[in-house]
């Protein structure tokens, strides 16, 4: 199944079976998703008939995916390849909201309340740790989450998106905090 993403406009084929699931865009990372004010999830889908791009809310009957242009019905394994996606979008909303109890409405986190796994410190180097005073917290879907000291300097998501060679999303903690993680976590040659 066919899908074209919202944000960049990219045309890509959704696979979830097994090991493959490729339910992002290439181009720019994004789910094809996007909830609507009444509860549904709609996606910009092609139509095999007549290669018209149109929005069906995926958590709607069946019944209702329907072409906008040619009325054509999706085929039954398109239908439950829509029907997967929904329960990833479902899964990633409750993941992201048990997320949220360690962040506060502004984006910061609590460190001293997080449990970090260090399989992350690989993807930070201690000398860019010290460098630019963050600290990975999460890695998921080729994006590295790092807990950045406050004030957030202008620019440094994208340096350390070119150096760490990764998409970086942040999130501000105070840099007594972030410190105090980077020398519990890395060793005591990190920075007083």
């Amino acid at each position: 199944m066919y899908v074209i993403c919202p944000q960049c406009s990219f045309y890509f084929k959704i696979e979830i079976s097994g090991r493959r699931q490729q339910t992002d865009c290439p181009q720019c990372g994004v789910f094809p998703g996007r909830p609507d004010h009444e509860g549904g999830l709609i996606v910009k889908v092609v139509c095999r008939r007549c290669a018209l791009g149109y929005a069906a809310d995926i958590l709607a009957p069946a019944g209702s995916l329907h072409c906008s242009g040619c009325g054509a019905a999706p085929k039954q394994r398109d239908v439950r390849l829509l029907k997967r996606l929904a329960e990833v979008h479902q899964m990633r909303s409750q993941e992201s909201s048990s997320r949220a109890r360690h962040s506060d409405a502004k984006g910061r986190v609590n460190l001293n309340d997080m449990e970090i796994d260090r399989h992350l410190l690989w993807r930070v180097p201690v000398s860019i740790a010290v460098a630019y005073c963050c600290v990975p917290i999460r890695f998921e879907n080729d994006v590295l989450t790092v807990a950045l000291a406050e004030p957030v300097r202008e620019g440094v998501l994208e340096d350390l998106s070119f150096v760490l060679k990764c998409r970086v999303h942040g999130a501000a903690s105070p840099r007594a905090t972030v410190e105090r993680a980077i020398r519990r976590l890395y060793g005591t040659d990190a920075p007083a």
